[in-house]
């Protein structure tokens, strides 16, 4: 078998063999040592292939299409450092179970640590970051079948869904002449035999608690929502994170970030009531609700539900966990002698909350109050990615609709690759994106996907010149180091960014701006809000005591 033979079917049965397995969409970000792996995702009948130059706003991109689509995607790029520019999209890949099949052209390894261009050692380079590596040598002249491709493909699989779902890795290593045979599509038309692995365990018996307790569901792969059904018959308040679509059931507790402040800040002794609390999924966004776990004793007993084997236990270990059957598992629980008073109680506070925030949130024109009327004003099937840092937590404390399907990079929370991320998602749905003026800037080069694909999204960007969730931060106390160090302003209006990439642009000032602004239009449009971060803590700061003065007030025992 000849060098361009064993390349192509090397190379074309991996493509084909990710297509078997449910891959249908791949990034490719251009170079010369993937252009085998390229050309076959570009020629496969049945794949969608996107194109993008940058590969640390290409893997993200990659992330929000599988938000989008809840199907598995594969990333490609060429060797060297284009390879190190996946890193954190892979890392929150790991951290948030994205299906990430991550591609990675490479030279043969003779050419390893003795000067070659454009190589380096690309072994376990993500070896943090992936449940699944494998390096293969695609025109290594000992190989005359496929065998070996198929297995790792089929190996690598089982990691695209199930209880260990999180990104892949393989290292391909390419010799020259890089040029596969174009003519040879008859591999794309073949059938790949595979097996499922299957890791989920049923729970046999009940799951029997007593007393009061909270049932805390965060953000999860699975659908909840028949749990919720189940699980509103037991007379325990549910609470959700923002980011779990259950949110919209009116029988959820929505304001828990201020609730839970206000325990924290007033009402201490009730930490010692809890008799269990339920956890589902993910971490919650808020830093109150995560406080409060933490402060709880260890008498109250906790269990923690996960659909993945690397349990997100934080910010406390449970007494028990269980994997897997999510639904199946949370309709298991028994609860005995509940107390229905604390039940009725807990949801007359949220009303207090829910209404004096559409009240008293009129008095302001800072970031809360722009973010509370743009919920208001984002069309219902418009879903709504929110950015780290300030956005995030704004969305989860004055969204008092609970109407739209909230996404976030929340695996590892950086500010990197969230344009991108939304991008992504957008091919696949109706997106809003909110976001602050460092994270824009962070990838603006995110913005040309947008421009090649045609894709049509809304980008809220609030600009406080900076920094600001660090005004809410201890580092605020400390105003000569401060502004430099972590306000970070960078004196930037981004009207020339919307131009480059042919967005419509509107800048508001006031909250009266936004009387003339119609979101429902498809199109790609930069909506540029200029905000004062100091302004913005001491409005945040007013009204959440506003709100604790009316729970205060409320004549119920807790």
């Amino acid at each position: 078998m000849n060098h361009k033979t064993r390349l192509t079917e090397q190379v074309f049965t991996m493509i084909d063999s990710l297509y078997e397995h449910g891959v249908d969409e791949i990034v490719i970000s251009p170079g010369s040592r993937s252009t085998p792996l390229a050309i076959a995702a570009e020629l496969h009948p049945k794949l969608k292939t996107y194109i993008h130059p940058d590969e640390r706003s290409a893997a993200f991109f990659a992330l929000g299409l599988y938000k989008g689509s809840r199907r598995p995607v594969a990333i490609i790029c060429t060797s060297g450092t284009a390879a190190a520019n996946y890193t954190p999209a892979v890392s929150e890949a790991k951290y948030a179970n994205v299906p990430l099949v991550v591609i990675t052209a490479d030279r043969p390894a003779e050419l390893r640590n003795i000067g070659a261009p454009q190589t380096m050692n690309q072994t376990h380079m993500y070896q943090n970051f992936v449940n699944y590596y494998y390096e293969l040598n695609v025109t290594n002249p000992e190989l005359n079948d496929t065998r070996e491709v198929e297995a790792v493909i089929n190996q690598a699989s089982q990691f695209l869904s199930g209880s260990e779902q999180g990104p892949v890795h393989l290292n391909v290593q390419i010799d020259e002449p890089l040029l596969p045979d174009l003519n040879r599509l008859d591999l794309f038309t073949r059938s790949t035999k595979h097996s499922d692995v299957i890791t989920e365990h049923r729970l046999d018996g009940k799951i029997e608690l007593s007393g009061r307790g909270l049932i805390l569901l965060g953000a999860t792969e699975v659908d909840l929502s028949e749990s919720v059904e189940y699980l509103s018959t037991l007379n325990v308040p549910i609470i959700a994170d923002s980011r779990q679509f259950v949110q919209k059931n009116e029988d959820v507790i929505s304001n828990h970030d201020l609730l839970f402040s206000y325990v924290l800040n007033h009402r201490e002794d009730l930490l010692e009531s809890f008799d269990f609390i339920i956890r589902v999924g993910d971490p919650f966004t808020s830093k109150s609700t995560n406080i409060f776990l933490k402060k709880l004793p260890e008498s109250t007993k906790q269990l923690y539900f996960s659909e993945f084997k690397d349990l997100k236990t934080f910010p406390t270990l449970p007494n028990e966990s269980f994997v897997g059957m999510v639904n199946s598992h949370l309709k298991q629980i028994v609860i005995d002698n509940a107390d229905h008073h604390f039940y009725d109680t807990t949801h007359k506070v949220n009303d207090v909350i829910t209404n004096t925030m559409n009240s008293r949130v009129l008095d302001y024109n800072d970031e809360g109050r722009f973010t509370y009327e743009l919920l208001n004003m984002i069309p219902e099937d418009h879903a709504i990615f929110v950015s780290n840092s300030m956005p995030v937590r704004d969305v989860e404390r004055y969204d008092t609709k609970n109407v739209h399907d909230i996404f976030a990079n929340r695996g590892v929370n950086g500010i990197d690759g969230v344009t991108s991320t939304a991008l992504g998602m957008a091919k696949h749905r109706n997106v809003t994106l909110i976001i602050g003026d460092l994270a824009f800037y962070h990838d603006m080069n995110g913005l040309l996907i947008s421009k090649l694909e045609d894709i049509n999204i809304n980008i809220i960007l609030f600009n406080n010149n900076g920094g600001g969730i660090f005004n809410f931060l201890p580092q605020y106390s400390e105003p000569s180091v401060f502004e430099r160090l972590f306000g970070t302003p960078m004196n930037m209006s981004f009207e020339h960014a919307a131009q480059l990439y042919q967005f419509d642009y509107s800048r508001i000032k006031d909250v009266d701006g936004l009387e003339h602004l119609d979101l429902s239009k498809p199109g790609r449009r930069i909506v540029e809000i200029i905000t004062d971060r100091t302004m913005n803590l001491e409005s945040h700061q007013s009204l959440k005591e506003k709100i604790f003065e009316a729970v205060s007030r409320l004549d119920v025992e807790l």
